[in-house]
């Protein structure tokens, strides 16, 4: 608005001529009550009486224009769309802490530290269940990356007061993921194939064993289109790929998986029950995101409920480790475990060149599962 009438709303009172014809449009905008009534003058009182761009322009010409956190949130997120749901919940739990939608000039580092402890002691929860130290550092990150960006931007002149937050015994509290043994891969086909027997195959299971015979993370299974999954292929496979609804972790996230013979049937068990959708599970896909997380509350649920694995704390990403261990039990080179997995393998030379084949990869997975199919 201030642009199309030649001001500089980082310099409003630069060209005066400009200013003066901005103000006697924004006049042509009021009331013609509140436009001819002394009473109103040139202050915040003229907000309400006009619309929210001529509103917002005046602010800024008279230095009153808040940039918010939710002004942060939204620029962060439009230029950075896979960061949204992490940045989101983030931004919700700094909001109710400060108490409102405050101008992120006016956070001061004593608020920024007092977050982080609101966070650690479960201050953001009902049932006042705390968030691990891993946890309050991604939500960390995230608010840091969309101030840095908003300040840079939006030249707002200000220190990131979340620059270097000091996280208290940060890294004390990870405990390890308990990954599958063959046993307990073996007491899960069971109880998967009693399952099918009595109630068929459904949604749930397939994903489950997807993700036991591929070692994909939940999302990228979660999140598959029918279009990924290539049953008709020579060597069967699924393309885990950036969808609209489903962002990749990483850029080595983005691979082809090869499928066993378990795993192939499951996807063509899904493709079937897809009833002509775009999306392998729509029960928990559509257009709008992936719903990983109401999977994984269903699969760790059954999973640990279980014969054999009751009292266990194994869940849908013990599969993946689960299949890292299978992987190397049986001497698969890292760089092709990493590649199934989709991890990125160190080294300069790893980044060159297409990968190994197909054909390669299905072997090495198919030596992986044969213990437990034994």
């Amino acid at each position: 608005m201030l642009e199309n009438h030649g001001v500089d709303p980082f310099d409003p009172e630069g060209d005066e001529r400009a200013l003066d014809a901005f103000l006697a449009a924004m006049e042509d905008q009021l009331p013609p009550v509140v436009r001819d009534d002394p009473a109103f003058d040139r202050g915040p009182q003229l907000d309400a009486h006009l619309p929210l761009v001529y509103s917002a322009a005046f602010q800024v010409v008279q230095d009153r224009r808040e940039f918010t956190l939710g002004d942060c949130l939204d620029q962060y997120i439009a230029a950075r769309p896979s960061t949204t749901k992490t940045a989101k919940i983030a931004f919700r739990y700094l909001r109710e802490y400060l108490g409102k939608d405050k101008d992120i000039r006016k956070v001061r580092r004593a608020e920024v530290n007092g977050f982080v402890q609101h966070l650690l002691e479960g201050g953001h929860s009902e049932d006042g269940t705390p968030i691990t130290t891993g946890t309050v550092g991604r939500y960390l990150n995230s608010i840091k990356a969309a101030f840095g960006r908003a300040i840079r931007e939006n030249e707002l002149g200000i220190e990131n007061v979340f620059v270097r937050v000091e996280i208290p015994n940060k890294g004390e509290d990870v405990t390890e993921r308990e990954p599958f043994t063959v046993g307990q891969y073996q007491h899960l086909y069971r109880a998967i194939d009693r399952h099918a027997e009595t109630r068929g195959l459904d949604q749930i299971r397939c994903i489950l064993i997807l993700l036991a015979e591929t070692g994909a993370r939940l999302a990228e299974i979660v999140g598959l289109a029918v279009a990924d999954v290539h049953v008709g292929a020579k060597v069967p496979f699924l393309s885990i790929q950036d969808r609209p609804w489903r962002r990749l972790k990483t850029r080595s996230s983005i691979r082809e998986v090869p499928l066993t013979q378990r795993a192939l049937a499951a996807a063509q068990t899904a493709l079937r029950q897809a009833h002509g959708s775009p999306f392998l599970f729509p029960r928990y896909t559509d257009e709008t995101g992936s719903k990983a997380d109401t999977a994984s509350v269903a699969l760790i649920e059954w999973i640990r409920s279980r014969e054999g694995l009751r009292g266990t704390k194994l869940g849908n990403h013990s599969l993946r480790h689960g299949m890292e261990d299978l992987l190397r039990a049986v001497g698969c080179p890292d760089s092709v475990r990493d590649q199934i997995t989709g991890h990125k393998t160190p080294g300069i030379g790893a980044s060159y060149g297409r990968g190994y084949p197909l054909e390669h990869l299905a072997d090495w997975v198919a030596k992986a599962v044969a213990p437990v199919d034994a």
